[in-house]
């Protein structure tokens, strides 16, 4: 398959996928000669518009190692392939311009203050200062009531 060049319109580092604009494709069944009657008609600056194609990418379709990503506005190169699944064109053996690695773009933090397996920010870990389990009130099986 034939190389092609196209920009990134945008990728979710977090997801995992994105969109590259590229030239258009003949997925449709229309022959050039139309195209061309089409653009004849139109002003030069529309039909260049229109001429470009979103082509899906996901990160798997990078190539190179380690954290694979685009940045929007970054110049690639890929090869198109039809996605039998959804009858859509996918980009597929992404690299930069010359077979280069792409530039990427930089890992994006979590949104909120960390959850489970992430390092506590504030200081002092484990049990105390008030919170559940702490005290001389808390526990199971102390108090007033219970049965019997």
């Amino acid at each position: 398959m034939t190389r092609v060049s196209g920009t990134v319109k945008f990728f979710n580092t977090q997801k995992g996928y994105g969109f590259i604009l590229g030239p258009a494709g003949k997925e449709d069944g229309q022959d050039e000669s139309q195209d061309k009657k089409e653009g004849a008609e139109e002003g030069a600056e529309e039909s260049k518009e229109e001429a470009q194609q979103e082509y899906f990418v996901h990160f798997s379709a990078i190539s190179g190692d380690g954290f694979k990503s685009l940045a929007s506005g970054e110049s690639v190169e890929f090869e198109a392939e039809l996605n039998p699944t959804t009858g859509k064109m996918c980009a597929v053996r992404v690299t930069g311009p010359g077979g280069a690695p792409v530039q990427g773009a930089p890992p994006q933090m979590m949104k909120g203050d960390g959850g489970k397996g992430m390092p506590f920010q504030g200081g002092c870990g484990g049990k105390g200062f008030g919170g559940k389990g702490g005290g001389k009130k808390g526990g199971k099986g102390k108090g007033k009531g219970g049965k019997g």
